[in-house]
């Protein structure tokens, strides 16, 4: 039933967007006959592949401690379903390098179009996308990301696929959009609540300026009702694999709940809690348990010597959720006043962590060899399974240098520098801090203080800096031009 049901809905979902993308048969058609798009597609699948250099040098794609449950979807019930689908089908059964090269193509289409777009018809255009690129994959870390087999890469999906929606006025890149938002969406827990919490704030500003900004209420109306639609959507893949109705994989209570420990909140709930329930599994092992009480989340959450891990506590969803709710309700203050903190701590995280030696999984080996045999001689002999170096990035230094440079840069453009830039190049700016914000907020609040969840979103900074430098420079090379013409 829940199978027939994701079916359903998936078709009724792709017959729409190509209803509405067909409606303009001709526009659609023409522009794959253009010049202006044969330079854009060559930018496109050159980029694919240039931002794989990584994953070339190491000799396969990276793999994490995580990549297997992902390959097999065994014992994941707190992973996303959509990252699960997609290395199945885009790995085609054969290589993880289909995998890699798939996310590549995704992130080059984005990358290309944004700048493509804000540029204009302008003779500059092509050269200032080409500088555009440059820039980010010399000063910044992006290629590591679609060279790993992990979803981390799909967290600036959803910004830049936020971002073409609006600046777009195409239903070829309406529709692209929307697909680019939904992998996001599907391919990692984080993505859904910051999604849910950019839309809020982006409905609600819209809806202060509707009547200024009257098309851009309208397509934030628009918007909202896409995510409501991509949200369902989610709700029903996990509905069909683990048969809840949810926004959020069954087990995904357990972050929460290690992060709230962390806090040293776990010892107050257990004796309110047991109080009425002392004849469950976790009530029993109060005494043991509660020592749990101020030790590291990641520690609790993985390492085997955690009593959580020891008496299988995670098996028990019921309690767990039950005693989150208790520590949530106890102390919100508190709650909120540590998260905001961890949030700045993330924001201020610029390591790379380059040693992608120690993050290969012990059972990858297996996994490898029983799920992609060809590839298993690959992956024995690349560099991060030895345990040799790895680079992942062009300047090495350049960007914890540009990491915190370039943001304060950001900001004051938009702050200090109105007159720089046109509105819309602002708004993108503005939503670009909010959504770094809102990004940190979430996995900070909710998971904990990894330089690899700030990393993950930190080169967008980087590549929307560049983009407002030359639409700067390219508006005062046309107003100088048009003086000199009117003289």
């Amino acid at each position: 039933m829940a199978d027939s049901l994701l079916f359903i809905w998936n078709a009724a979902f792709i017959i729409s967007l190509m209803v509405y993308l067909f409606q303009d048969k001709e526009q659609v058609l023409k522009i794959w006959q253009t010049r202006d798009a044969l330079h854009f597609y060559i930018f496109v699948f050159g980029l694919s592949f240039i931002l794989l250099w990584p994953a070339y040098l190491n000799g396969y794609p990276f793999v994490f401690t995580d990549t297997h449950e992902y390959i097999t979807g065994q014992d994941a019930g707190y992973r996303s379903m959509g990252y699960i689908l997609f290395i199945k089908y885009s790995s085609l059964g054969k290589s993880l390098w289909f995998t890699v090269f798939s996310q590549a193509l995704i992130t080059a289409f984005l990358l290309v179009r944004i700048p493509w777009l804000l540029l204009g018809d302008s003779r500059f255009k092509k050269l200032g996308v080409g500088i555009v690129i440059a820039s980010v994959l010399f000063f910044s870390d992006i290629a590591r990301y679609p060279s790993w087999v992990m979803p981390d890469i799909s967290s600036s999906w959803l910004f830049m696929g936020g971002v073409l929606f609006f600046i777009s006025e195409k239903k070829l890149d309406k529709v692209a959009a929307i697909l680019g938002i939904a992998g996001a969406l599907g391919c990692h827990n984080a993505n859904v609540l910051t999604a849910i919490l950019c839309t809020f704030v982006l409905c609600f500003v819209a809806f202060l300026n509707r009547g200024k900004q009257v098309v851009f209420w309208r397509t934030s109306l628009v918007f909202l009702w896409v995510e409501i639609l991509l949200l369902f959507s989610v709700s029903l893949f996990n509905y069909s694999d683990r048969y809840n109705f949810q926004l959020f994989p069954t087990q995904k209570a357990n972050f929460i709940f290690s992060k709230l420990t962390s806090y040293g909140l776990l010892s107050e709930a257990m004796d309110k809690y047991c109080g009425k329930n002392g004849e469950n599994f976790v009530c029993i092992h109060k005494e043991v348990l509660k020592k749990a009480d101020g030790q590291d989340a990641s520690r609790l959450m993985w390492l085997p010597d955690s009593p959580f891990s020891k008496y299988q506590i995670y098996r028990y969803q019921s309690e767990i959720t039950d005693l989150v709710w208790i520590m949530l309700r106890n102390n919100p203050g508190m709650v909120m006043k540590r998260s905001l903190w961890d949030t700045l701590r993330l924001l201020a995280c610029f390591d790379r962590e380059d040693d992608m030696a120690k993050w290969r999984a012990v059972t990858d080996d297996y996994v490898i060899r029983t799920k992609y045999p060809s590839d298993f001689i690959g992956f024995l002999e690349s560099r991060q399974r030895l345990g040799f170096p790895v680079r992942l990035t062009m300047i090495s230094w350049m960007d914890q240098f540009c990491g915190g440079i370039v943001f304060a840069l950001l900001g004051l453009l938009v702050m200090g520098c109105r007159q720089w830039l046109d509105e819309r190049m602002r708004l993108i700016c503005l939503a670009l801090l909010l959504f770094i914000f809102l990004h940190a907020f979430i996995d900070a609040s909710l998971s904990g203080v990894f330089a690899r969840y700030n990393m993950r979103v930190l080169w967008l900074v980087q590549f929307i800096f560049m983009i407002a430098v030359v639409v700067f420079i390219n508006s005062r090379r046309n107003y100088f031009k048009a003086s000199a013409d009117k003289h």
